[in-house]
């Protein structure tokens, strides 16, 4: 099972995060209910891909604005 998801907002893309989070955990419940032994170590080794690509420019100019004016201040 193959999922894209985009996020456009610091908001959205943290709760896209705790939401592969929980769906990766999920799958590893389900694989080994109550022994978590099991799942230890299918999360040891289960194959997951993951392809994160990061965009933190405007947070970062916006974050470096809102210092200086308070250092203008």
């Amino acid at each position: 099972m193959k999922r894209t998801y985009r996020a456009t907002t610091a908001e959205a893309a943290l709760a896209l995060l705790r939401a592969a989070t929980k769906q990766i955990e999920g799958e590893l419940l389900a694989y080994a209910p109550g022994d978590f032994e099991a799942r230890d170590r299918a999360e040891a080794v289960a194959p997951v891909s993951l392809t994160l690509s990061l965009d933190l420019t405007a947070l970062v100019e916006m974050t470096t604005e809102k210092h200086a004016q308070a250092e203008n201040l």
